[in-house]
């Protein structure tokens, strides 16, 4: 839970990976759900009260994966202002969770992606994929992850994973990545 710091270790199957969890939370709360595992990367997920009225009941899809040199791995929630490099404030908690994994792993050197979809001037794109790359990367430096661990590139509507004509498919070429380059 964001606002008090309170963290609950829920149970996983271990044959299947399956849980449950009642998340309730109090008016203008929001809470962070991430999974760990030692040798996987995280993940995580921001759940904030206008989620939780919208969905009700949610099932939510987590996934854990080796770490690997080469791989690509989605930072979910991280959220900047329109057109802008500058991090919402909610998104700090995911970035806590991605310096936690840092730190839990310090040979693990990564290269933060910034994506957009395809929306305005290609150029435009371009440059606020690599502000917004350059900004995580410049907050985990100001939270205690050594530079020479880290780098970054911007790649703009270049690198789609969903069609541009739709809100849904725009909404998910807007990410940040890491790859791993060094373990």
């Amino acid at each position: 839970y964001m606002d008090t710091r309170k963290t609950e270790v829920i149970k996983v199957d271990p044959y299947d990976g399956r849980y449950a969890t009642v998340v309730t939370l109090a008016p203008g709360s929001d809470v962070v759900m991430t999974v760990k595992k030692k040798d996987h990367v995280f993940d995580s997920r921001l759940f904030t009260e206008a989620d939780t009225v919208r969905a009700g009941v949610a099932e939510v899809d987590m996934t854990l994966q080796k770490i690997e040199v080469g791989k690509s791995y989605r930072v979910n929630d991280i959220r900047f202002a329109t057109n802008s490099a500058e991090i919402q404030r909610s998104s700090e908690h995911i970035l806590e969770e991605l310096i936690a994994f840092l730190k839990e792993n310090p040979s693990v050197r990564i290269r933060i992606e910034g994506h957009t979809d395809s929306v305005g001037k290609l150029e435009e794109n371009m440059a606020l994929s690599n502000d917004r790359a350059f900004t995580v990367m410049e907050y985990l430096q100001n939270h205690g992850v050594a530079g020479s661990r880290l780098s970054f590139e911007g790649f703009g509507p270049k690198q789609p994973i969903a069609s541009n004509d739709t809100e849904e498919g725009r909404a998910l070429n807007r990410r940040t990545t890491f790859v791993i380059i060094g373990r």
